[in-house]
């Protein structure tokens, strides 16, 4: 089976976790209420002491304050994306090690490995808005760079929550374990990435020309049509977020988890990894 086949393959047995479990679904949900939580403390703050989160006053002369306080919400984003998307892998971790996860399980796991996912968030927080930095500094050569830059980092980091929940390793003995993980299963990483990026993108689209279509045979009933039509493709487009969102973390669990085990994982075949991990 060639390295496409096989990482397709991987990306449909998945889907079969997801199915098992899906109130691995709630994960996506539970993080957008958590973000928004977390949005309307920091604009709380930023409303009651004066300082809005930005790095510029309206004369033109720093903020800082506004700038640490907006740098403090993407620390806290970033914290509470890393502390779902842990949630997710350790179930699926789990399911594929033959248990039973629950949302109470998933959830308890995360929290385990809380302080670590809060020390790697700030790093994800400053590495993202140093590069945005330069990015916003640099013309078109340098924006490419910072954008190839970017992807290579996201790359290098994929294992990284796994690396933390399951490894009893430091940030950066954590970010060198993720790198040389990376190495070992560089195919499937990115061939996973971009074929569940490009699957998820797909059924996005459908589900907007779906909306379209409700738009237009609603909208004969007035406003009442036009609302149901947009909660409905509204609805639809969450869910198929949430879906890949938690499809992305069950296939970052089977690709870590025979990478580190060499073991088949139930629902797996010994044809689906055993010639898709090769040492490097």
């Amino acid at each position: 089976m060639g390295r496409f086949a096989r990482s397709w393959d991987l990306t449909k047995t998945s889907f079969k976790v997801v199915r098992q479990d899906k109130e691995l679904l709630w994960m996506p949900v539970l993080s957008a209420l958590a973000s928004l939580i977390a949005i309307a403390a920091i604009a709380g703050v930023g409303i009651g002491t004066g300082l809005w989160p930005q790095t510029e006053n309206p004369d033109g002369s720093a903020n800082y304050a506004g700038a640490a306080l907006a740098f403090l919400l993407y620390i806290a984003l970033a914290f509470v994306s890393l502390f779902f998307n842990a949630a997710v892998v350790a179930a699926a971790n789990e399911r594929l090690g033959g248990g039973d996860p629950t949302v109470g399980s998933a959830l308890r796991a995360a929290a385990g490995k809380a302080g670590k996912l809060f020390l790697w968030a700030i790093v994800v927080a400053t590495v993202n808005v140093l590069l945005q930095a330069i990015r916003e500094r640099s013309g078109i050569v340098g924006q490419i760079l910072t954008s190839l830059a970017g992807t290579a980092w996201n790359l290098a980091t994929y294992f990284m929550v796994p690396v933390l929940l399951f490894d009893d390793k430091a940030i950066g003995s954590s970010l060198k374990r993720s790198g040389g993980l990376f190495k070992q299963t560089w195919g499937e990483t990115v061939i996973g990435q971009g074929g569940l990026g490009l699957a998820g993108f797909v059924v996005g689209l459908v589900v907007v020309l779906v909306g379209f279509a409700l738009l237009f045979l609603l909208s004969p009933l007035g406003i009442v049509g036009i609302v149901a039509a947009i909660a409905i493709a509204g609805l639809a487009l969450v869910a198929t977020i949430a879906l890949f969102s938690v499809l992305e973390g069950v296939y970052k669990a089977a690709l870590y988890r025979y990478a580190t085990t060499q073991q088949v994982a139930p629902g797996f075949t010994s044809d689906q990894v055993g010639g898709a991990f090769v040492q490097r």
